[in-house]
């Protein structure tokens, strides 16, 4: 993860894939913003920190050509 911006209890970061993962085949891309909420559960960090390896799940939407996840959960990769 880079680019980790918090703001209040909300932050977004940017979540880079490897090239041959499946979402990148599919997509084209690698990279996707993620949005975390103050109600985003946290597994395993206590805080994040960009250099983090990380997995995220949520709801993802495709805006403008960006992906964005609307994350539900966080957790320590």
């Amino acid at each position: 993860m880079s680019g980790y911006t918090a703001t209040g209890s909300q932050a977004s970061f940017s979540l880079t894939m490897p090239a041959d993962s499946a979402f990148a085949r599919l997509t084209g891309t690698t990279t996707v913003i993620v949005h975390q909420q103050g109600s985003t559960q946290l597994r395993g960090p206590t805080s994040l920190t960009n250099g983090s390896v990380v997995q995220a799940r949520g709801l993802l939407f495709l805006d403008g050509g960006v992906f964005r996840l609307v994350a539900n959960r966080i957790a320590l990769g």
